[in-house]
């Protein structure tokens, strides 16, 4: 396995664990994304506390992306993870080399709990644009219709240029037969070390 770096890029990995979330998130996901971030050379950003945004909390990873992208270069790397997500393989990382990485939940439906982003101009306006659509306060994905939404309105030539599709396997749970070429890897639910032996 290779790691897939650049000496000057900065990454950083952050997850939200807030409200109701914190002590679970503390306890189960927090040492987990911990090593997972260490092993890929990310500054890990830890969120338990943040600022009231006048939106639900789901909100919270849109605002920190925008943040970051703020203080970030061009080409720089942000990732995110649902505290919910759990890391039961290390040899994935969590990147992409299009401005914006998404994998799909079991419906073939974007999912916004694993995200990858590139700094560029695209990805400053896509998330731009994800935080106005204050049309989707009322739904229960949130955030998440709001970043469906906007990937509708893409063209296939913006699609096939600006995202990328990462393997499923780094938000789904697998079901036995749902995707065949992962199957191995449900016998062995473990908690496999983040090493490349």
């Amino acid at each position: 396995m290779m790691k897939n770096f650049n000496q000057n890029q900065k990454k950083i990995l952050f997850s939200v664990g807030v409200d109701k979330l914190e002590s679970k998130f503390r306890k189960l996901s927090s040492p987990r994304f911990r090593e997972y971030a260490s092993f890929y050379d990310f500054e890990y950003h830890e969120i338990t506390d943040y600022p009231s945004l006048d939106r639900k909390p789901h909100w919270i990873k849109v605002h920190y992306i925008l943040k970051l992208m703020n203080q970030l270069n061009d080409g720089d790397l942000i990732a995110f993870l649902d505290a919910d997500i759990a890391i039961v393989r290390g040899d994935i990382e969590l990147t992409t080399s299009k401005s914006i990485g998404l994998s799909k939940a079991c419906g073939d439906v974007f999912n916004t709990g694993v995200i990858a982003v590139r700094v560029n101009d695209f990805s400053r306006k896509f998330f731009e644009a994800v935080w106005n659509r204050t049309d989707c306060f009322e739904h229960l994905w949130q955030e998440n219709l709001a970043v469906i939404k906007l990937l509708d309105n893409l063209s296939e030539a913006e699609i096939e240029k600006h995202i990328e599709i990462l393997p499923n396997s780094l938000n789904v749970t697998l079901v036995r037969g749902e995707v065949p070429a992962y199957d191995k890897y449900i016998t062995n639910p473990c908690k496999e070390p983040i090493s490349n032996s």
